[in-house]
């Protein structure tokens, strides 16, 4: 086995090889204040929607905007999720290393601001192909970030910090999906959140993970090219 290793990754504002998934990374990119994301305008507290990468999901789109958040599993179709990997180990080995998942990212009104707010509810799974499909929830709560105040176009991080069990992966990527919930809504149909990614931004923290492939022991996404 390898020694444990806890890694930083930073999302992308390029999709992850041949999916329509959110690409990470370990190397921090240049801060960017992307045009995607969600258009909520005036839809009602407590209406979520997953991401669909790349795109600001309309307003109108209501095959996707619910009434709360949906139990969906990844999709490549839309691109819900960020993915990192692959990864053959364990994550969160007690009793000795972080079981701690940390998720800062950052959100700033892009088309109007008028008091739109809401929050992030993500829920993680991991699968054996870049697809998503067949994929297994590590954990079966959905987990929320904090709240934003109303969004403007001074970014806003949202952090969410929990305690995952300890799991393993063979040979499997991490899918992180990914919703906004909205918590106060906005007063006119331009109100939207998009993401801000870069160094200082945005950024995931996994639990400690210790490698069990005997020929490279700190087993990371990018020793895996497209």
């Amino acid at each position: 086995m390898g020694a444990p290793i806890t890694y930083t990754y930073y999302p992308l504002n390029t999709a992850f090889g041949a999916s329509n998934y959110g690409g990470t990374s370990t190397t921090a990119p240049t801060n960017t204040n992307t045009t995607w994301g969600w258009n909520m305008g005036q839809l009602s507290a407590s209406s979520a929607c997953q991401m669909d990468f790349g795109v600001e999901v309309a307003r109108t789109l209501l095959t996707q905007w619910r009434p709360f958040v949906t139990a969906s599993a990844p999709d490549n179709s839309i691109g819900n999720c960020w993915v990192i990997g692959p990864f053959h180990g364990t994550f969160g080995s007690q009793p000795f290393v972080s079981q701690r998942l940390t998720i800062s990212m950052s959100f700033k009104a892009t088309t109007n601001s008028s008091n739109q707010a809401g929050r992030v509810i993500y829920r993680f799974w991991k699968a054996n192909n870049l697809s998503g499909s067949g994929a297994v929830l590590i954990t079966g709560s959905y987990i929320s970030s904090s709240i934003s105040t109303t969004l403007t176009t001074t970014p806003q991080v949202l952090t969410m910090s929990t305690s995952l069990p300890e799991f393993i992966c063979n040979n499997e990527y991490i899918f992180i999906h990914t919703n906004w919930l909205i918590t106060t809504l906005g007063t006119n149909n331009g109100c939207d959140a998009d993401f801000v990614l870069g160094v200082s931004a945005s950024n995931i923290t996994l639990p400690t993970f210790i490698s069990h492939d005997p020929t490279n022991l700190n087993l990371i996404q990018d020793e895996y090219p497209f």
